[in-house]
């Protein structure tokens, strides 16, 4: 009885319940759609959806700082004002007259000139002079310099133009005008010491008279003093007198890279050329005690003298041996004065 009493108390509760859920007038509920049935049972676990990961802000490009480079320095020359401060173009030399001549050039470029450049010769005529001269001091850009160089004219008659250029620390060669190409020069002209014969002027020959005819008497050959020949080798002196007791005549050296023959004490020596000398020739040539450059002297050159004891003589260059820079001189020593 218990059961049954406990039974029909769940069913009225039941049915109490339901009817407090029916909706008011009696009309039917509307069944739910899908989308309202959408409330989660007790029984039923949230899942939270995750939210898809933040992506870092994108950071704004920079533009590269470019990188200098710095430019090499330009070497370039100019002529200065002047260029020619000896020896203009076109200047009259006798054979084998020693001169120097001096350039004046500016440095236009953006280098700065270490005294480790040089002015070296580039073609043409050489002119008895070294191949290179160190500048050996520094000309910073827009300064001027003077270059010297020492020279001696040919013995052949002629024009000769000897070019020149710079050589930087590097080796590299520059010069002046656009592109620093164009060599500086110097262009001389070497005319012969002959002296023109002068033009006999024509007389009326009278008529001949008989006069008895008179055998002209020869022509004294002149005593000579002494003859010899001698190889020299840088520093070594030669005595054209022929007496031990006398004096060096000449000295054979090396200055400044050129090979020279330097007259010693009263001694005094000149160029006279490629002909056979006589003594009046001799006598009358020009003599000094400037050195005589070898370098530029032919093989068979004859040079006159007059010696420390007072004679007049020549001598002929024979050989040269540019490997060893020996020489060889025969000469003649007259007795006259």
């Amino acid at each position: 009885m218990f059961k049954l009493t406990r039974g029909v108390f769940w069913v009225s509760l039941v049915m109490v319940l339901a009817g407090c859920n029916l909706p008011q007038g009696g009309a039917p509920a509307p069944s739910a759609t899908a989308a309202e049935v959408a409330f989660p049972s007790a029984t039923t676990a949230w899942t939270a959806t995750p939210s898809p990961e933040a992506s870092p802000p994108l950071s704004t490009p920079v533009a590269a700082t470019p990188t200098l480079t710095p430019r090499p320095c330009v070497n370039q020359a100019s002529p200065g004002s002047p260029i020619d401060v000896t020896v203009p173009d076109d200047t009259v030399m006798r054979p084998g007259q020693v001169f120097t001549k001096v350039w004046r050039v500016v440095n236009t470029g953006t280098c700065t000139w270490t005294p480790s450049y040089s002015l070296v010769w580039f073609s043409g005529a050489r002119l008895g002079a070294s191949a290179a001269y160190p500048l050996g001091r520094e000309v910073r850009p827009g300064e001027a310099v003077d270059l010297a160089v020492d020279m001696v004219a040919p013995l052949a008659p002629g024009v000769y133009q000897s070019y020149w250029k710079l050589r930087a620390a590097d080796g590299s060669l520059f010069g002046i005008g656009p592109g620093a190409g164009t060599p500086f020069w110097v262009r001389i002209v070497v005319v012969s010491l002959r002296t023109p014969s002068p033009t006999p002027t024509p007389t009326i020959t009278p008529p001949p008279t008989a006069t008895p005819t008179s055998t002209p008497s020869p022509t004294p050959t002149p005593p000579v003093q002494t003859t010899g020949q001698r190889d020299l080798m840088l520093g070594d002196g030669l005595e054209v007198d022929g007496e031990k007791a006398s004096a060096t005549d000449v000295l054979y050296l090396q200055v400044n890279g050129a090979h020279v023959l330097r007259p010693q004490d009263a001694a005094r020596w000149g160029i006279f050329g490629s002909t056979l000398p006589t003594l009046d020739a001799c006598r009358q040539s020009n003599r000094s005690a400037a050195d005589i450059p070898v370098d530029s002297l032919g093989v068979g050159t004859y040079l006159c003298y007059r010696s420390s004891d007072g004679h007049i003589g020549y001598a002929r260059l024979e050989a040269v041996d540019r490997a060893t820079w020996r020489i060889t001189l025969s000469f003649l020593t007259w007795a006259e004065p």
